[in-house]
């Protein structure tokens, strides 16, 4: 898959040769003049001033709060995409999202498929991946995908590692692009037509198409295929199947949406254990790159469906995570945010001017940032901003 043209990225990246390597891919996808930084100060100034359309960020780069992520997607117009691997830590790309990453990738992709999948987020999907899988054909026998809540999993990556590793071949047999099967439930015969197309020309399976939740639950039990498409109007108020089929089925649920449906289902369906929401308007080659990306042990979500869950994965994600600050340091960070100059901050909490400024230098250290408008980003994504009433404000 290529690109206009039109569009530009900047990479920070540590390791030289690997920098290289991804100016060279983007350079062959399309993406006009790749720039390439060093260090996250530079990546940071570099988005600011030229506004690129992505940011990819090397995970080494980053600190344990990611907040430059949160920075970059608050202050920038550009998607952020962490580059990292996800089997290594797989809490990681949970994090990344809930910082405001649209996307964590492997390292290990291939340049083609890398390309790809930074088209998708490039048109607003939500992309997490594993690398490539090598797999020729699905045994009797495997272990099955768990259901992946969005808001508390962290161990997803490492049992769909697992279960890659479990049925990978031998490497003298392996083949790079097997076929997948595939079930379509849809209640428009055109459009289940035209997706089974895409899917036959494109040497994947259709073994059943069918118009109905009743027969689609009977063919997922009958055929047992990778993975099983629904579109979200066939499972209204049936959450409980999705979980159903998840738990006895050894295939991937997946969600087919237009851009007239409830925005609220495929997530709630992600939650219930479907493995990603897919949008029928999306091209055929995007919509292809996304099923080998969920093969591989991966987490699509179309645009439509993107915002929605990267603001739940950042609510519930603040929700749970610790704040590295004192109680203090917090109240800093909340008047800071509000605007508040040192002296006002001083006065509202009847400490010294110089207090302030130590408190603010602990601040910039544990959070990994570089100045007062980044810390006010932070406060306003952690939600601290909502826990000052108004009245209590510095004058």
């Amino acid at each position: 898959m290529t690109v206009t043209g039109t569009r530009t990225a900047i990479i920070a990246h540590s390791d030289v040769s690997a920098a290289n390597g991804l100016v060279g891919m983007l350079s062959e996808a399309g993406y006009r003049s790749p720039l390439l930084v060093s260090d996250i100060d530079s990546a940071v100034s570099a988005a600011l001033e030229k506004q690129p359309d992505l940011v990819l960020l090397d995970d080494s780069l980053l600190g344990e709060e990611m907040s430059t992520v949160g920075v970059l997607a608050e202050a920038a117009t550009a998607g952020v995409v962490v580059l990292g691997v996800p089997t290594d830590n797989p809490s990681r790309s949970l994090q990344a999202l809930a910082a405001g990453a649209k996307g964590y990738l492997s390292t290990s992709e291939e340049p083609a498929q890398f390309a790809a999948l930074l088209d998708m987020i490039a048109h607003g999907a939500l992309v997490v991946s594993n690398g490539p899988a090598r797999v020729v054909a699905k045994p009797a026998e495997t272990q099955a995908y768990e259901p992946f809540d969005i808001l508390a999993s962290s161990t997803f990556s490492e049992k769909a590692a697992a279960r890659t590793e479990a049925i990978a071949p031998p490497a003298s047999t392996t083949m790079s692009e097997p076929p997948i099967s595939v079930i379509i439930g849809y209640p428009h015969r055109l459009t289940s037509e035209g997706l089974s197309r895409i899917l036959t020309e494109a040497g994947h399976h259709v073994l059943k198409q069918v118009t109905t939740a009743d027969e689609l639950f009977k063919a997922a039990r009958d055929v047992k295929p990778d993975i099983i498409l629904v579109d979200t109007n066939m499972l209204e108020n049936r959450m409980q199947k999705v979980r159903e089929i998840v738990e006895s089925h050894d295939g991937i649920v997946v969600l087919l949406s237009n851009s007239q449906g409830d925005s609220n289902l495929p997530i709630d369906a992600i939650q219930a254990g479907a493995r990603g929401s897919l949008s029928v308007d999306d091209l055929a080659d995007s919509f292809l790159s996304s099923l080998r990306l969920l093969m591989e042990g991966g987490i699509v979500l179309s645009s439509r469906s993107s915002n929605e869950l990267a603001s739940r994965i950042r609510t519930g994600y603040a929700r749970e995570s610790p704040s590295p600050l004192t109680e203090r340091e917090r109240e800093v960070a909340i008047l800071v945010g509000r605007g508040a100059s040192n002296k006002e901050i001083a006065d509202h909490l009847s400490l010294s001017e110089h207090t302030i400024k130590v408190h603010l230098a602990n601040i910039l250290a544990k959070l990994n940032l570089r100045n007062r408008q980044q810390i006010a980003v932070y406060a306003a994504q952690r939600g601290l901003l909502e826990d000052i009433p108004v009245e209590d404000q510095p004058s």
